[in-house]
């Protein structure tokens, strides 16, 4: 739990709707728990001008869950309306400061990065040359360790797909690996998972390149990707699909040595033999993204983008939400078209979600918590947690 400002408790207990409520001394006024209906209530919460804060609910005052979206206070008490069908539910506010030394909006970071490099790695038990590209922190850092993502394009993609992206997470301390996907292999949605496992197999064994060698945090290991590369970054989280058609095998390509994903637009259920309980099975630290323009052949309705992080199991997960994106604003072909109008939103979300899974960083973590980047942005881009 992140060192927040303050906290205001109010609970109901049913059907007897006792109430109490506790707040600080540094709190203005207790909470008022209003009920307006059968499992129906409206909390009031008394807010200080300027300052976020989220609500948080638990069933049992142990185990407490952030609600979806943050508010920033006006210095007006505040109504949200709130529901429960448990016979007993418990409400706290959580405030958050209106700013923090956590500044994933800096870029670039701290590091110098060093010049890119390709290369070109051949898996012999599939006879297959993999290009893949290398962004790291100068050599003039050491061996560190760091943390290392590999980065998966979209359909028919390269290993260019996410220069700036990988630029950036370098600048702040990580290893990126772009990889190359032959899509044309008729069983590519197999293949890509197993592609990513062959990096990692190489990166993780004795790379020669100084990039690599001797600097890879084995312990710290993410994967990102954007559409096609979305899918693989689920399918190695554990999301399961059928194999071809609607009647085949469900199959699963899970790499547990990934602690964490970052999946940019992936697909909903019915495309590429994902269906409603794909994703079931994701445990572990992810964010998704989509937009409200995030449209694509086999993709015709950009809310079932956000379909796998509705499904998913709650625990670590985050959802990003670009008003007015298109699904290419993902990749360097959006920044070729629109600058940084959506990058400088949703690299920072990236970062901050990996400084959280893979560096333990507590301000990162609280920088998420509090939908900073909502604010940030005036709603250009809407994070969720859960």
């Amino acid at each position: 739990m992140p060192a927040l400002r303050r906290h205001a408790f109010t609970a109901i207990i049913l059907p007897i709707l006792a109430v109490f409520a506790f707040t600080p001394a540094r709190a203005q006024s207790p909470l008022q728990l209003t009920r307006t209906a059968p499992g129906q209530f409206a909390l009031t919460v008394p807010t200080n001008p300027g300052i976020p804060y989220r609500l948080q609910s638990s069933p049992d005052l142990v185990n407490w869950s952030f609600t979806p979206l943050a508010a920033l206070g006006t210095g007006s008490p505040t109504a949200h309306p709130l529901a429960s069908a448990t016979p007993s539910a418990f409400w706290r506010v959580a405030e958050f400061p209106a700013d923090t030394a956590y500044k994933p909006l800096a870029t670039p970071g701290p590091f110098t990065v060093a010049p890119f490099a390709d290369e070109t790695w051949f898996d012999s038990a599939r006879a297959y040359s993999m290009p893949v590209r290398i962004y790291a922190p100068a050599l003039t850092y050491g061996s560190g360790p760091f943390p290392l993502i590999v980065l998966s394009h979209g359909l028919a993609g390269s290993i260019g797909a996410f220069d700036n992206l990988s630029a950036y997470l370098s600048s702040h301390g990580y290893i990126c690996v772009m990889i190359e996907h032959a899509d044309g292999r008729p069983d590519s949605r197999i293949e890509r998972p197993k592609d990513v496992t062959f990096a990692l197999d190489v990166l993780l064994a004795s790379p020669a390149n100084p990039l690599l060698s001797g600097r890879i945090d084995a312990t710290r290991l993410a994967h990102a990707g954007h559409s096609f590369g979305a899918f693989t970054t689920l399918a190695l989280l554990g999301a399961r699909y059928r194999e071809s058609g609607a009647l085949s095998p469900i199959v699963s390509f899970p790499d547990t040595r990934i602690k964490c994903g970052v999946a940019l637009s992936p697909q909903g259920a019915t495309t590429l033999g994902l269906f409603s309980g794909s994703w079931d099975n994701i445990t572990r630290p992810s964010l998704t993204m989509h937009g409200t323009l995030d449209s694509a052949p086999g993709t015709d309705d950009p809310l079932t983008r956000r379909q796998p992080y509705d499904e998913m199991p709650a625990s670590n997960k985050a959802h990003l939400t670009l008003d007015q994106g298109e699904h290419n604003d993902f990749s360097d072909t959006g920044i070729s078209e629109e600058g940084d109008r959506f990058s400088r939103w949703y690299f920072p979300a990236t970062l901050a979600f990996l400084d959280t899974h893979l560096k333990n960083d507590p301000t990162a973590r609280e920088w998420l918590d509090s939908l900073a980047l909502s604010r940030l942005s005036s709603a250009t881009a809407l994070l969720e947690t859960k």
